[in-house]
């Protein structure tokens, strides 16, 4: 497959492992646990605890999202009968692009045209609600909305579903009727204006 990398796909060259690709779909980031667990998972990669754990967690990012399992182990690393077994990939990078994947697959990398409703931090990531959300609003097979990323998903409903967006609205008088506005306003209540006139 290609990729796309507005959409968050990323590929790794190396020795070992001549072109492997990592794809942040919701199938992909759905198998990493249970919503709860998803979300968990976020915190630790995302977050700015050094440790072993969050390691650990990027990793099984990076294995999830990987198109060839056998491939990613040789790039991320294993733990074995032998131990840990390091990959091609600096661990550097293998955090740096497991945030990435995180990033397109749970939250989407896109501008957010509206506020959100609700500051309320997630505490679940339900990836077939948003496969429902791709079937029911964009026409799509259940099979292709599983193989989007969040970005995508989010670019597509974007698309489809503009928002009229005033960008001066925060700002003072921001939210005053346009001249237009205001003309048809008061013509209207010279109409009304007229029409008490004649009723009486």
């Amino acid at each position: 497959m290609h990729l796309i990398p507005a959409h968050g796909d990323a590929g790794f060259y190396g020795a070992r492992v001549p072109f492997l690709i990592f794809r942040p779909s919701l199938l992909n980031i759905a198998s990493l646990g249970n919503p709860a667990e998803i979300v968990a998972l976020f915190e630790s990669v995302m977050g700015t605890a050094d440790t072993n754990l969050q390691m650990w967690d990027a990793m099984a990012v990076l294995l999830a999202c990987a198109e060839d399992k056998d491939a990613a182990t040789e790039a991320v690393g294993y733990y074995g009968v032998m131990g840990w077994q390091e990959g091609e990939m600096p661990l550097e990078h293998v955090l740096h692009l497991a945030r990435h994947m995180l990033l397109h697959g749970v939250v989407g990398d896109v501008e957010i045209k509206t506020p959100a409703a609700s500051n309320t931090p997630m505490q679940e990531f339900k990836a077939s609600q948003f496969v429902a959300l791709a079937v029911a609003h964009l026409g799509m097979s259940t099979t292709d909305a599983w193989g989007m990323s969040m970005t995508a998903l989010v670019d597509a409903l974007n698309a489809k579903f503009p928002q009229v967006q005033n960008p001066k609205k925060n700002e003072p008088g921001g939210s005053a009727p346009t001249m237009v506005e205001h003309d048809e306003a008061m013509a209207w209540f010279d109409e009304i204006d007229r029409s008490r006139k004649n009723g009486k």
